[in-house]
């Protein structure tokens, strides 16, 4: 047990209140980028207002996580689209499979169905 777990727990503060004291104890930078000291002299309840500010956080976290995982599936979308494009042209100017599926990068079954 760290140090700080057993002062929290003499200051009977519940065991996520203890965790979440001791994260921002520990990191520094969490700790300014909370604000810590405007908490305290703003004098609320501090492990709410912390716990809320770290959700936030994470929430902020979980969005650009998502729209990063956006942007990957709308490319790679946006790739397979153009490559069927691009062999729809071929086919309609007379190239044959291979030299489709070559420039393409798609399989000859996608290609052939595509002639359909």
């Amino acid at each position: 047990m760290s140090p700080m777990s057993k002062k929290t727990k003499d200051n009977n503060l519940s065991q996520p209140h203890a965790r979440t004291f001791e994260y921002v104890l520990r990191n520094k930078e969490a700790a300014a980028s909370l604000q810590v000291t405007n908490i305290l002299e703003g004098g609320g309840d501090i492990m709410q207002t912390i716990a809320q500010q770290l959700r936030d956080e994470g929430k902020h976290e979980g969005i650009k996580i998502g729209e990063k995982r956006g942007e990957k599936r709308g490319e790679k979308r946006g790739k397979e689209y153009t490559a069927k494009e691009t062999a729809i042209r071929m086919l309609k100017k007379g190239f044959d499979l291979n030299t489709i599926v070559e420039i393409t990068g798609l399989e000859p079954s996608e290609v052939k169905k595509l002639r359909n």
